[in-house]
């Protein structure tokens, strides 16, 4: 499950958000612009629905941050949902 969280957090959707901790800590100077946080993007309401995988009924969980559907926990955490 921690290979799969940080594949996520590796998305390009979300390198604002990245840049703006060097931004935080002091690192940089210029502050980046303002950036969706991952569980606003991943977490949102329009992702609760039918599991957009091929074949599969279960309930969606969460939205992928590279490709944007709606994946099942079983498709996303436990059989590790890699669409790139």
């Amino acid at each position: 499950m921690l290979s799969q969280t940080y594949w996520m957090l590796g998305s390009p959707i979300f390198q604002e958000w990245r840049l703006y901790a060097w931004y935080a800590g002091g690192y940089v100077d210029s502050c980046p612009p303002r950036a969706d946080k991952p569980t606003d993007f991943c977490f949102n309401r329009k992702v609760y629905g039918k599991c957009e995988s091929p074949g599969c009924k279960r309930l969606s969980m969460i939205q992928c941050p590279f490709c944007s559907t709606n994946i099942c926990f079983q498709e996303m955490i436990i059989e590790q949902h890699r669409c790139v």
